[in-house]
């Protein structure tokens, strides 16, 4: 879903306006069904513990592998910019 930018300069969601940024709409999901709650009322079980592990085996799977021909260079600018913003912020 878009995220546009009215004529009036307000951002609003699936506006007329350009697009200025995407997002992710999901469907609600209720708060007992977050795992920390499925596992408080221990229902963690082994069967579910294997389908979310190969729903996320399945996921890892499908996603494009990044080409990052200087990793270390690049994590190194990743914490070079996190640590200046975070100076920056005090």
């Amino acid at each position: 879903m878009a995220i546009t930018r009215a004529l009036d300069g307000r951002l609003q969601e699936g506006g007329a306006g350009e697009a200025v940024e995407w997002v992710l709409r999901m469907a609600p999901i209720r708060a007992d069904e977050f795992l920390d709650a499925v596992a408080a009322r221990g229902g963690l079980t082994p069967a579910l513990l294997d389908a979310l592990g190969d729903a996320v085996f399945a996921l890892h799977q499908s996603a494009p592998k990044a080409e990052v021909p200087d990793a270390p260079g690049a994590m190194e600018a990743v914490l070079s910019n996190n640590l200046r913003a975070a100076r920056a912020a005090g």
